[in-house]
């Protein structure tokens, strides 16, 4: 069962000791940026003039299952937008919307994740999720970061890796040795391979904008706790 971006990054963001989800806000936005990011590898949104722009699909104005049906629906929603934005702007929408939850759902009706209702202190209420196939998991952290020592990776890789940085996670990814070295190592990975310039630009505008709504959110829970 093929996984789309958005599911393999959010399972990465699972605990390597005991399987269980991290909802930390930074993974969140990745999750909800990876959605547009399938949109821009299967060539489907573009950038131009700094603006995300829906390259329409079929004559019946959809996808024919090019794309899963979470990146379909936030494609038509950009396509049918009155005025062109930038990405960032879909990703703080993808963020409202709570697509990391929608993925989350979807791969707890497929079986990938286990839900299971406990309660804080016995008192409040919550859900854990924890991961059903470490193995499977373990197989994109391992092609992830074979990516970013030089062992090779293909486009799609390679835009988990900038989504994973941008969601603050690529440091578990990089060999405590190379960390020095990581924005260099990153910057280069970007640049390919591609199947279109317009491809890469794309994936990269939008890795952009996420780790610009998490510096974002950072800056506004920073200045809550000081005031």
């Amino acid at each position: 069962m093929e996984l789309t971006p958005a599911e393999e990054l959010l399972l990465v963001c699972s605990s390597t000791t005991n399987g269980r989800l991290s909802a930390r806000e930074p993974c969140t936005i990745a999750v909800a940026g990876a959605v547009l990011v399938e949109l821009a590898l299967h060539g489907r949104v573009v950038v131009r003039e700094r603006r995300l722009i829906a390259v329409d699909g079929g004559d019946d104005g959809r996808l024919g299952g090019q794309v899963g049906p979470r990146a379909e629906e936030w494609w038509k929603r950009v396509r049918a937008h009155d005025r062109t934005r930038q990405p960032r702007y879909w990703v703080r929408a993808a963020v409202t919307d709570k697509v990391y939850a929608k993925v989350r759902s979807g791969l707890g009706d497929r079986g990938l994740l286990r839900s299971e209702r406990r309660r804080a202190l016995g008192l409040f209420p919550y859900t854990r999720w924890t991961v059903t196939d470490p193995a499977a998991v373990l197989g994109i952290r391992e092609r992830m970061a074979r990516a970013v020592s030089g062992g090779g990776a293909d486009e799609r890789t390679v835009a988990l890796v900038l989504l994973a940085d941008a969601g603050q996670l690529s440091r578990a990814l990089l060999p405590r040795a190379d960390r020095r070295s990581r924005k260099e190592t990153l910057k280069k990975l970007s640049q390919g391979p591609w199947t279109g310039e317009e491809t890469g630009e794309a994936v990269r505008a939008v890795a952009k904008a996420v780790g610009a709504v998490v510096s974002a959110a950072q800056a506004a829970h920073a200045a809550q706790a000081s005031g």
